[in-house]
C-alpha cells in the first residue's frame, strides 16, 4: 500500500512538472567563467569569446547566438 501511494505521489508531481514546463530542454547550458556564468548554446560551434556572451538565461521567447546575442524567436 505505501509504495502504492508513494509512486501515485511521483507520477502527480512528475506531471505537474510536465505541465508547467519544469523538466523542459533548455538550448543554452551555464559555463562558470571567472567569477560569474555565462549563457551559451548548448549546439553549435561557439563563434565569440566567453566574456560576449549573456550573465543571465535567456528569457521565453529568447535565444543565444554562437556570437553571444540574445535574440528573440
Amino acid at each position: 500500500m505505501f509504495l502504492l501511494v508513494a509512486a501515485l505521489i511521483l507520477v502527480i508531481v512528475y506531471g505537474i512538472g510536465r505541465l508547467t514546463g519544469r523538466y523542459k530542454p533548455k538550448s543554452y547550458k551555464a559555463v562558470t567563467h571567472k567569477e560569474h556564468i555565462r549563457y551559451i548554446p548548448k549546439k553549435g560551434p561557439i563563434k565569440a569569446p566567453l566574456d560576449e556572451f549573456p550573465t543571465r538565461p535567456p528569457k521565453e521567447g529568447e535565444h543565444i547566438t554562437p556570437e553571444g546575442e540574445l535574440v528573440s524567436d
